[in-house]
């Protein structure tokens, strides 16, 4: 049949594929089979991990429910240790459409998180209307100010931004050991490094007596923010231009900004996401930082 022929209604249709048995999936179902088959096959070898070790993998996995899934606690817990965790996700799957690795998140949420614990310790006496927007656009601003090393030296020098985000870890790290054991370690404390409590003004607000807070609305709304902007904007298309031909892109004309401009676009917007995810942990995650 030519291309003339090609009846327009037909075109979503389940189609035989040559060579193999079946039909072809439709793309929304073919995509919800990758994520069940991808979790299976991952349990499946982390089951043959703990047999080949000689524990039961059957005992693991019911304690993992048990202690996550049961009931509403173990819940709520999951969903409390998750929201960094989507923050964080968006800064590796921003980058990850312009071709760019980023495994510094880690060191992104502690530096973000240091900025957010140094406005609670010293501005703690704020009322939360103020405190807590002061709290997060620091964390933001210690992701972006730990980010920007890599964003640069990828742009600049064309510093692999794997190697470099990675190293950026360890010296976040220590860092924040260097503070806890030092001039943040709570002075009327036992021998054990942590801070000073964080005074109430700077937790954020709670559902239901859980700890589930309102940062779960703030994760949810970035990933649909940057959904849209990816997808419906021009400056995604240009970005995932960028990330799939950056010699097309470099023939996207746009006065001042270049395919350099933005590969650090992206990156500017992944640190922010790590950062706030660091102020997020230190306003409801934990009440002090220990180390």
């Amino acid at each position: 049949m030519s291309a003339t022929n090609v009846d327009p209604n037909t075109l979503d249709t389940p189609v035989a594929i040559p060579g193999r048995i079946g039909f072809r999936i439709p793309n929304p179902l073919r995509e919800v089979w990758n994520y069940v088959w991808t979790i299976g096959l991952a349990l499946v070898l982390f089951g043959v991990l703990l047999a080949i070790l000689g524990k039961d993998p059957l005992k693991a996995y019911t304690a993992i429910y048990d202690g996550a899934l049961r009931d509403s606690y173990g819940w709520s817990e999951v969903v409390v240790k998750m929201i960094p965790f989507i923050l964080t996700a968006l800064a590796v799957a921003i980058p990850a459409r312009l071709g760019l690795i980023n495994v510094g998140g880690e060191g992104q949420i502690y530096i973000g998180a240091i900025f957010a614990s140094f406005i609670a310790l010293k501005f703690g006496e704020l009322p939360p209307i103020v405190l807590i927007p002061l709290l997060v656009a620091a964390g933001a601003l210690g992701g972006a100010l730990w980010g920007a090393v890599v964003g640069l030296t990828r742009a600049i020098a064309g510093l692999n931004e794997t190697i470099s985000s990675l190293l950026l870890n360890y010296i976040a790290i220590l860092i924040v050991d260097m503070l806890v054991h030092g001039p943040w370690k709570d002075p009327s404390g036992p021998n054990w490094a942590y801070t000073a409590e964080f005074p109430v003004n700077a937790h954020l607000a709670t559902f239901g007596g859980s700890r589930i807070s309102l940062g779960i609305i703030f994760a949810l709304v970035s990933v649909a923010l940057y959904f849209w902007l990816f997808r419906f904007t021009r400056w995604g298309y240009k970005m995932r231009v960028t990330g799939g031909n950056p010699e097309a892109a470099s023939l996207l004309r746009h006065p001042g900004q270049s395919v350099y401009d933005r590969r650090l676009d992206a990156w500017r917007g992944l640190r922010w996401n790590c950062g706030d995810g660091g102020s997020h942990r230190d306003s409801v995650a934990a009440a002090r930082w220990n180390f």
